[in-house]
């Protein structure tokens, strides 16, 4: 995966070499969730009990022309994803208000990845007013390098995936001073968890117990960004 960006870069890096490719930084404001697919815990739907958690993404772009009005950018930023479980209704589900007492007075936990995260998307820009807006669409690949608990740092497990993929699309609008103003939708297509069965604890009535089942990334945010060397 990592060779095929390398490669899609490199060759348009070659192609535009005669035209003038912008570097930037950017910072984005996102909210992120899971989407899970498994059996549930007990016959219950856990995806009913998941909610939005806020994070942030930053880092450097560059925009690559291939015409007037397409280019190639790629970035690399940190990037921070998460969801939080209502573990106080997923446990009164079973009837035996297992929240409370594990938790305290805790009603939800928020579980956050920190990834390393590098989008490569096609931009098409359209005139408007002394600017124009542009959107934009194309894979990202990511990698895991730490996560937490409440805040709390937890080593990943032996067996969990660390690599994340999917796609990105985005709409925005640029100024000729170099301010860029953007939404993002990212989706993920990579299963997070293991998909090895669930031997630990099978039963369902166990609070530890974790289903198998696929779980990935949807992001959304809006983003700042400064192109340098365009500015007046």
């Amino acid at each position: 995966m990592k060779t095929i960006y390398l490669c899609i870069i490199a060759c348009f890096i070659t192609i535009t070499s005669q035209a003038q490719v912008l570097f930037g930084v950017q910072s984005s404001f996102q909210s992120s969730n899971i989407s899970i697919s498994s059996g549930g815990i007990g016959g219950i739907d856990v995806s009913t009990f998941l909610k939005s958690s806020w994070g942030y993404r930053f880092g450097v772009m560059a925009d690559i022309p291939v015409t007037d009005r397409l280019s190639v950018r790629p970035q690399l930023l940190y990037s921070t994803k998460g969801y939080k479980v209502d573990f106080s209704a997923l446990f009164g589900g079973f009837g035996g208000g297992l929240g409370g007492g594990l938790l305290g007075e805790a009603t939800a936990i928020r579980i956050t990845t920190n990834y390393l995260e590098m989008p490569v998307q096609a931009m098409y820009g359209f005139d408007a007013g002394s600017g124009r807006i542009v959107v934009g669409a194309g894979p990202y690949v990511a990698y895991a390098l730490s996560g937490s608990v409440d805040g709390t740092d937890v080593p990943f497990e032996p067996g969990v995936p660390r690599i994340d993929y999917g796609a990105a699309l985005s709409l925005g609008y640029e100024t000729p001073a170099g301010l860029s103003f953007s939404a993002y939708y990212s989706h993920g297509l990579a299963n997070t968890v293991s998909s090895e069965p669930n031997t630990t604890n099978p039963d369902p009535n166990n609070p530890n117990f974790v289903p198998s089942g696929t779980v990935q990334n949807r992001s959304f945010g809006l983003t700042l960004g400064y192109f340098f060397g365009t500015g007046n």
